[in-house]
């Protein structure tokens, strides 16, 4: 990760800031909510799908757009 982004991409003195918990979480729940799932192995299935699936460009919009 530290190649990934550069430390000027992230808000100085916050280390409970968390891009997970406020973009890409609610992605992945509106991706997998869209079909009824009849088991946890089919959800977990879809969750992995969904989870691969996200794009780079995806997540750097996400970056860019927390700071």
């Amino acid at each position: 990760m530290a190649h990934f982004w550069p430390k000027d991409m992230w808000p100085s003195s916050s280390p409970d800031m968390n891009l997970l918990d406020f973009t890409v979480w609610g992605e992945l729940e509106k991706k997998t909510n869209r079909t009824p799932h009849t088991n946890v192995d089919a959800l977990k299935a879809t969750i992995r799908t969904e989870w691969d699936n996200m794009s780079e460009e995806f997540l750097i919009n996400s970056g860019k757009a927390f700071r």
